[in-house]
């Protein structure tokens, strides 16, 4: 079952899947987290850190800004391996990603998202 526009109360769903299409074209305007390139860029939904299942994407608010070419590379060597490649935490940069979202759009379900990301 999708669901729009709330948050997931936990990092693992159970049917319920936050989807934001506003949200998704916010991360598509950023620049990339890794490159800082503002040219061809993808929301990439991180899975390394669960809230999917198999074949099922994370939900929406796991997403960051990756260029195509830096997308097709973290699926060619795998995401952890990407990330430790980087010394990033996707999950860090996930949270920056959101507050940026919320300094230029105040949202409830992103501050509720955030807080349920806190908890875990």
């Amino acid at each position: 079952m999708l669901q729009t526009d709330s948050p997931p109360r936990r990092l693992r769903t159970t049917g319920k899947t936050w989807r934001s299409e506003r949200y998704l074209a916010f991360v598509r305007s950023r620049p990339s987290v890794v490159s800082g390139s503002e040219h061809n860029v993808v929301a990439h939904h991180v899975r390394s850190l669960g809230g999917g299942g198999m074949g099922l994407k994370p939900p929406d608010w796991m997403c960051l800004p990756l260029t195509t070419e830096e997308h097709t590379i973290l699926h060619s060597v795998g995401e952890q391996e990407y990330w430790r490649q980087r010394g990033e935490d996707p999950m860090q940069l996930i949270c920056m990603t959101m507050l940026v979202y919320l300094a230029a759009n105040p949202s409830m379900d992103l501050v509720e998202a955030l807080g349920a990301i806190i908890q875990t």
